[in-house]
């Protein structure tokens, strides 16, 4: 190959990484949806960027927007709960108004209030524990440690809001707060303190009682409450010591242990008739209230569920989302006998909220790591694609901003340095590959490394490939190796994904297996 060619290869290489990267069919403004609910007349939608959109089932109308991302959105018979990062707002279908500014733990709604877990915000810390805060957690003695974890506790508050007032009932309770669930009659709320020990409450929304735990069926000591799920006669809770798990069934008067295990509980769900328990090393577990069924066989047989996101039951069959390695998100049906994975899903991205509402879900996904992000209709049997008639309305640019607001970000403006960056490193890299265009290994490893990155950008859990994960894996190996590198040092953190980091990475990678058969070959090539 002559160097001319070398040299239109490389810049048509770098040409469509440069496109790809900017070529998402999603706008700059939103990132994608982070909470839908449904009030039995109408959708409300929050986004990542705070946006906060109705939907009758028609139209979308833009109501107003957070200055955060939106992680809840509840709804009463009266008003709907928005749990902002920082900020509790609520909508009566009017306007919306602010509720306070708190560090939100847990939300949860019965039709007539809220229950509220959250951290109070502006309290200050003692000068010790300020100073232990400065230091990394692991570096802090175990004497700073727990200081800095009472005061923080001591911020604490569970609060009883009914649209109008908010009841402090954080006397009548131990933090933290693990699960709050109701049942049609009352709430039980899960805690596990400081020591490890586990506590339990039941409240009938005007009193909190503590339910003895110190007896022979569920020792107290070292045990981290899990998950609670009604099942309609009773509770299934699962409480952990270390990596293991423990099921209790509870009637409200008595518990007996019936499912012991060596891995720890992701999730409970039940609906009247039965109990689906995931647990962490992927087995799902079905349990009518007297069997257990390992139903884990027929559900995504291969592959590898990093994930559980989110279970819902519609009357009928249940959806799950959930994380697949190398394939990002994905979504399965239930009917209590055989899973199906939704593969014609039009997203691959992570599931942001999904709700019923009696003839069909609303699904909405967030952008991170995948091809886009989106909000569909589903109907059990086929999706509609609602993104771009819900886009035009949440990124409008008519100014909605509520009276708390604070000055609005540049993000066109880091998003312009960005591109610069990215555009000066591709400048140095093409440069790097023109001086090694000589050594063919290095120059034709580093090439398949920006092939094969442009490829996982590209393909990586689009539908063509669903199921063909192996493919994208061979071709964009320097890459794939590099994810999972990442994966470990991050937990999947943004910072080493950014194309900044990734493009030198896999080049890198690409030349040094590139170099190494290069090697390979010249040393098999002497010895005949």
């Amino acid at each position: 190959m002559n160097h001319r060619i070398q040299i239109i290869l490389v810049l048509a290489l770098l040409s469509a990484f440069l496109f790809t990267l900017n070529s998402a069919p999603v706008s700059a403004k939103a990132e994608g949806i982070g909470a839908i609910g449904w009030n039995g007349e109408y959708w409300l939608i929050g986004t990542f960027d705070g946006e906060v959109v109705k939907y009758d089932g028609e139209e979308f109308t833009r109501i107003g927007a957070l200055d955060e991302r939106i992680l809840e959105v509840e709804s009463t018979e009266d008003f709907w709960l928005i749990d902002g990062w920082h900020t509790l707002v609520k909508y009566d279908g009017k306007a919306l108004t602010k509720i306070g500014d708190y560090d939100v733990g847990k939300t949860s709604c019965n039709p007539s209030y809220c229950l509220i877990y959250a951290k109070l915000k502006g309290e200050e810390l003692s000068e010790e524990a300020a100073i232990a805060k400065k230091k990394e957690f692991v570096q802090m003695s175990e004497g700073e440690k727990k200081k800095f974890k009472e005061e923080l506790l001591s911020m604490d508050r569970l609060f009883r809001y009914d649209g109008k007032a908010m009841i402090d009932l954080s006397e009548n309770v131990e933090f933290p707060i693990r699960e709050m669930r109701w049942n049609g009659a009352y709430w039980l709320i899960g805690t596990t303190n400081l020591e490890g020990d586990s506590g339990l409450y039941k409240f009938d929304g005007s009193e909190i009682t503590p339910i003895e735990l110190q007896t022979k069926e569920i020792p107290k000591e070292a045990y981290h409450l899990e998950s609670i799920s009604w099942e309609g006669d009773f509770w299934l809770i699962a409480v952990a010591e270390g990596v293991n798990s423990t099921l209790y069934k509870y009637d409200g008067e008595s518990f007996e242990q019936v499912f012991s295990s060596r891995n720890k509980v992701q999730s409970l769900a039940c609906n009247s008739e039965f109990c689906l328990i995931f647990l962490d090393n992927n087995d799902i577990i079905k349990f009518d209230g007297s069997r257990f069924e390992m139903i884990n066989e027929s559900f995504e047989s291969g592959k590898i569920l990093y994930a559980l996101r989110n279970v819902k039951w519609n009357g009928d069959y249940w959806l799950i989302s959930y994380t697949i390695a190398n394939e990002g998100g994905s979504i399965a049906k239930y009917d209590g006998e055989n899973f199906t994975e939704l593969t014609e899903m039009p997203s691959n991205c992570f599931e942001g909220g999904m709700e019923w509402n009696d003839k069909y879900w609303l699904i909405g996904t967030f952008q991170i790591n995948c091809n886009r992000w989106a909000l569909l209709k589903y109907d059990g049997l086929t999706f509609t694609d609602l993104t771009r008639e819900f886009e035009g309305v949440a990124s409008s640019t008519v100014p909605l901003e509520p009276p708390w607001s604070t000055p609005p970000s540049l993000p066109g403006y880091f998003h312009t340095v960005f591109l610069g960056l990215l555009l000066l490193e591709l400048i140095l890299l093409s440069i790097l590959l023109w001086k090694i265009r000589e050594k063919r290994g290095v120059f034709y490893g580093a090439v398949w490394g920006l092939i094969g990155l442009t490829v996982h950008v590209m393909l990586e859990g689009a539908k063509l490939m669903r199921g063909y994960a192996w493919i994208i894996e061979i071709i964009a190996l320097p890459s794939v190796i590099w994810s999972k590198i990442a994966y470990q040092l991050g937990g999947g953190g943004t910072f080493y994904y950014s194309p900044l980091i990734v493009l030198p990475v896999s080049v890198a990678i690409g030349a040094v297996i590139g170099y190494g058969i290069e090697k390979g070959y010249q040393k098999v090539k002497g010895k005949r």
